[in-house]
């Protein structure tokens, strides 16, 4: 294991070595998690050599290095590598982390890139221009995701940050508890991150602009809100499906209970304690009835429907994520990820509570758990 470790180290040092030779850059950074070494020079740049987790191409640092020199105007502050995971095949997790991040770094990423929005960095694989990091502040020493502020802030200084077709592969959480106190740490970064941002919001648009600090809410915000209310209406669905059918077998039409309003007075619905529930009409007739709980009960039908379709629209992008990589025998993985946002909806609502117990405490998350270092590389069949 530590043998072709060293062999990839190696030969990320011969490549750099090379890069500089070729391509002197004023001043470069790259970075692992959880910090990024710097030396600043006329033709020097530094590495913070591969840890045991971490297996970066061996010509990443020279395709770092030809994307700042195809920047004269130095515009572009970050060159982002992609990342992967190493240890796909070791259980059903890994395949499921191993699908999201290929989603993420060769679909979602490329898609902000293309549309000019704000890119959350990742952890590791980051190669910066020093001398305009220093000035931006670096990073937030506060902050338990500062590669996801930093990305942000990238931004609001005008900057860029770039995607290079390079990987770096990674070991995947495979124990379940681990995976929630990383998972739930980056939740809570985000949290942390959109309220440092947006605290102020006319203020963030005027420095993101209205297009950019809509951007930065989605990819920020926005993601941790949609993983705290997958899990609440995926509830609420199983709720109103469970009603129905109770009605359905107590002999209520089920145009009847979806419509109404002409219940059966016979059926009671599903009675607990005192508190009798029935699956609410969607349609508002206004006779009889409350309009707020009507009104209401249309609305959040209507979001739990949306997200309930959202799952299963994540299921084709994770399958596309796949055939892009040629991940062929991570497709069944794909197939499954609906019940995967849902373990990710339980570590996000982890990582809200932190934010209120344990608002800077990283939850250190272990490594070195599986002994396969080979990557799922692309598959031909």
């Amino acid at each position: 294991m530590h043998g072709r470790i060293w062999k990839r180290s190696l030969a990320v040092l011969l490549t750099a070595a090379l890069a500089i030779q070729a391509a002197p850059v004023t001043s470069l950074a790259v970075g692992t998690e959880p910090e990024a070494s710097a030396i600043s020079g006329e033709t020097a740049a530094s590495l913070e050599y591969p840890t045991g987790e971490d297996a970066p191409e061996p010509d990443q640092l020279k395709k770092a290095c030809i994307a700042f020199r195809r920047d004269p105007e130095k515009r572009v502050l970050c060159v982002q590598g992609k990342l992967n995971y190493f240890n796909s095949r070791h259980n059903l997790l890994t395949r499921l982390f191993t699908v999201e991040y290929s989603t993420y770094f060769d679909l979602t990423l490329p898609g902000y890139q293309l549309f000019n929005l704000p890119l959350p960095l990742g952890g590791t694989s980051n190669h910066f221009r020093t001398d305009i990091l220093r000035k931006i502040g670096g990073w937030d020493p506060f902050n338990v995701t500062e590669d996801c502020d930093l990305g942000l802030r990238i931004y609001e200084y005008g900057y860029k940050t770039r995607l290079i077709n390079s990987t770096t592969y990674e070991e995947a959480n495979s124990q379940v508890w681990n995976w929630m106190r990383q998972r739930s740490r980056w939740v809570k970064g985000f949290i942390q991150t959109h309220l440092v941002h947006y605290r102020n919001p006319f203020r963030t648009m005027k420095r993101l602009g209205v297009y950019g600090a809509f951007g930065g809410f989605l990819a920020v915000g926005g993601s941790a809100m949609m993983m705290l209310t997958n899990l609440i209406f995926w509830a609420a669905m199983l709720l109103y499906a469970g009603l129905l059918l109770h009605g359905l077998f107590a002999g209520v039409p089920l145009l009847d209970q979806i419509v109404g309003p002409r219940f059966d007075t016979a059926y009671e619905g599903v009675r607990i304690g005192h508190l009798t529930l029935k699956a609410w009409p969607l349609v508002y007739y206004g006779t009889g009835e409350d309009p707020f709980w009507s009104i209401f009960s249309q609305i959040f039908f209507a979001g739990s429907l949306i997200m309930f379709l959202a799952n299963f629209i994540f299921i084709g992008i994770g399958v596309a994520a796949c055939v892009k990589r040629k991940y062929y025998r991570l497709i069944p993985a794909a197939l499954l990820m609906p019940f995967y946002w849902l373990l990710i909806s339980l570590a996000a609502w982890k990582g809200f509570i932190q934010i209120f117990t344990k608002p800077f405490y990283w939850e250190k998350t272990k490594h070195g758990l599986t002994d396969n270092i080979e990557p799922c590389k692309e598959e031909t069949a």
